[in-house]
C-alpha cells in the first residue's frame, strides 16, 4: 500500500510539471475571421419556426378614438363579503379580492374595472378615478329601502 501511494504522488506530481513546461511553450492563440450574420429584409429568418411569416406592423390606435363605456353600481350584483385578510366579496357570482380587475365584455373594447374597498356590507368599485358604492343584497330583494308593513290585525273568530 505504501507503494502505491508513493507511486501516485509521482505521477500525479509528473502531470504537474509536464503541464508547466507545456503552458510555455504554447503560444497565444490570436483569431484571424471574425464570423457575422447580417440578414437582408427579404430573407427568412433562420431562427423563426418553420413557416411563419413576418408580418406587416400595423398602426397603433391613439387614445382619442378609445370609447368609454358606461357603468353603474346597478350593473353589479354583491351577494357576499368575506372580511379576512385579503378583505373577499362575490360580485356577479365571481370572487374578487381587493385590488383585483373586474373585466366586463360587452360588444366594445372590454372594460376593467377595480376593486378598491371591501367593506361590511359594501363594496367600493372604481372605474376611471371615479368611486361606484355597491350596497350587499341578498337575492330576490330588491334595491333601496323597504318601509315598515303594518302586520295584519287578527279577526275575531266566531
Amino acid at each position: 500500500m505504501n507503494k502505491s501511494i508513493v507511486l501516485a504522488v509521482g505521477a500525479v506530481a509528473a502531470v504537474f510539471l509536464s503541464g508547466q513546461a507545456w503552458s510555455q511553450d504554447v503560444k497565444a492563440f490570436k483569431l484571424k475571421h471574425r464570423s457575422s450574420f447580417t440578414l437582408q429584409d427579404t430573407e427568412r429568418n433562420p431562427f423563426w419556426p418553420v413557416g411563419w411569416v413576418k408580418t406587416a406592423p400595423t398602426a397603433v390606435a391613439s387614445n382619442d378614438n378609445v370609447q368609454v363605456s358606461e357603468i353603474r353600481a346597478e350593473d353589479f350584483e354583491l351577494t357576499a363579503i368575506l372580511l379576512g385578510t385579503p378583505p373577499m366579496a362575490v360580485i356577479n357570482g365571481k370572487e374578487y379580492a381587493e385590488g383585483e380587475y373586474i373585466i366586463i365584455r360587452g360588444g366594445g373594447p372590454k372594460t376593467k374595472v377595480l376593486v378598491a374597498q371591501v367593506l361590511d356590507g359594501r363594496v367600493v368599485l372604481r372605474y376611471m378615478n371615479r368611486d361606484y358604492p355597491v350596497a350587499l343584497r341578498r337575492r330576490g330583494e330588491e334595491t333601496g329601502i323597504k318601509k315598515a308593513q303594518p302586520s295584519p290585525t287578527p279577526t275575531p273568530m266566531e
